[in-house]
């Protein structure tokens, strides 16, 4: 069960007339005839019917309680963190708009593109903006025996969570779309006892990034600590994955 409170602003087709709406039909019923969507026909046919709907840019907020349970992987320590998430994002759908040249994470990509010829010119992607999620946790430890002998109990205490992420387009190679995404995680427990300031145990930051392909080979990089990790540790990693439908 899940409750949560969202609201979407804009987003809505700033052109309606008659023209643009039977142009939009034309497009679609070429498309239906493409046996392959990422096809480089299907890919100018969607180029165009982007150039012709144009939506203004999209506002998103969101709280929600959640509910969750952390642990290290022999699950000799273990936490609950209820708590309440708020969760912010926005989409610009016209790329040539003031919030798509705003989003300066999308730069070094769209270079990419452009040098590999997948743009025609530097344009920054608006609907590829970082989401943002604010959470405030009250930890209930149930079992971690270096906080309870650091601290001498294992008392429940609040905590702030910050994470951000994005993904973006970067080519295509003969069939294969490729893309690069990216997410932080930072977390500050409040009014820490000293015991766990001194070893850093307070706050803890997480960062992995990776390139991923449509029929699921990936590439990635992780640096940092989780909760009830004791040091930061960087982490490769290459493989595949697939999703059962």
């Amino acid at each position: 069960m899940h409750y949560s409170y969202a609201r979407f602003n804009g987003g809505v087709v700033t052109k309606s007339n008659r023209e643009v709406f039977l142009k939009l039909d034309s497009i679609e019923d070429l498309l239906v005839q493409e046996k392959d969507i990422r096809s480089v026909k299907a890919q100018q046919l969607w180029e165009e019917f982007g150039k012709n709907l144009e939506l203004s840019n999209q506002y998103y907020y969101g709280i929600s309680p959640k509910f969750a349970f952390e642990s290290n992987q022999d699950f000799s320590a273990k936490q609950f963190t209820p708590g309440i998430a708020i969760n912010l994002g926005a989409k610009a759908w016209n790329n040539s708009g003031t919030l798509s040249k705003l989003n300066i994470f999308d730069y070094p990509f769209a270079v990419l593109r452009l040098i590999t010829g997948t743009d025609k010119r530097f344009t920054p992607y608006g609907s590829t903006l970082p989401i943002v999620a604010i959470v405030f946790d009250y930890v209930v430890p149930s079992s971690d025996s270096v906080r309870s002998k650091l601290a001498g109990n294992l008392n429940p205490y609040p905590r702030i969570k910050f994470e951000t992420g994005f993904r973006t387009f970067i080519t295509r190679i003969k069939k294969e779309n490729i893309f690069f995404s990216a997410n932080y995680r930072y977390y500050q427990e409040l009014n820490a006892p000293a015991e766990i300031k001194k070893e850093e145990l307070d706050t803890h930051s997480y960062f992995v990034m990776a390139l991923q392909s449509t029929s699921g080979f990936y590439v990635s990089y992780a640096n940092g600590k989780l909760p009830f990790d004791a040091k930061g540790d960087e982490i490769y990693s290459i493989g595949f994955s697939y999703k059962f439908e």
